[in-house]
Parts: C-alpha cells; structure tokens; sequence
C-alpha cells in the first residue's frame, strides 16, 4: 500500500476477540487492499481504505471501505466472477475478489457484499459468525 501511495486506517475493538482460521481471513483482506491499490484510485490524490471491525448480533463485521472512483453497476454485479477484471492486461487477474468470497464463505462460514457507486468508491463488508465451542 505504500508503494501505491495508499494510506490505510484500521479501527477495531481491543477487547474484540474472534476465533477464526488466520490464513483465510488473512488472504481475503489482502486481496481486497491489492484490489482497491490496482483499481480504484486511478488519476485520485487523496487515497484512503479504511478497515473498520465491530461485534454484531451474530458475530462480527470487517469494512474495508475506499475513496476512490467506484465501480459501475456491471462490475458490482460481475465483481465475485472468476476472471472478471477491469483490468485484463494491466494487472487484474479476475481472481482476487473471487478468491476473497472463496475464503470468507467456504473456509470461514461467512459472507461477503459489496457496496459501490460510480465516483463514491467501495465498501465491502465480510460479516462473520462467532465461534462456538463444541
């Protein structure tokens, strides 16, 4: 992120305790932080992704929001496809955000969305369960 000129703010909890496979979480938000360093700050200044963790009802929800130029309503749509990129041949794969869903629903039981707008960049949203013992 730094070589993308790219400040990152993480606001979480300190009592906040979540049990969890590392790697998979891991993996998932490194994907979304290159995404956002490849995709969304294009011809921006001012680049910021803010990660922000909180408790909800069942369980716990990590925001990886961006200020940079959105996505259009195709590319939400599209976004979790494997081998859908803006950027074929200019750096984009297709796979990070199909990767990141991967993680998040098949390894750690949750779900990720996304939220974005032409010009008012993109948030997504990995909300997942708490762990139970048993």
């Amino acid at each position: 992120m730094k070589r993308a000129r790219c400040e990152v703010q993480v606001q979480c909890p300190e009592a906040l305790t979540l049990r969890t496979e590392p790697g998979s979480l891991g993996r998932a938000l490194t994907n979304l932080l290159v995404n956002a360093s490849i995709h969304a700050f294009e011809g921006r200044e001012d680049r910021l992704v803010r990660i922000e963790v909180a408790r909800t009802d069942g369980g716990v929800r990590i925001s990886c929001a961006d200020n940079g130029v959105g996505m259009s309503e195709e590319a939400v749509t599209k976004a979790f496809t494997p081998f859908f990129t803006t950027r074929r041949g200019a750096g984009g794969s297709g796979l990070g955000l199909f990767s990141s869903r991967r993680a998040v629903e098949q390894v750690l039981g949750g779900r990720i969305t996304l939220e974005s707008r032409l010009g008012a960049g993109t948030v997504f949203h990995i909300d997942l369960p708490t762990a139970t013992d048993g």
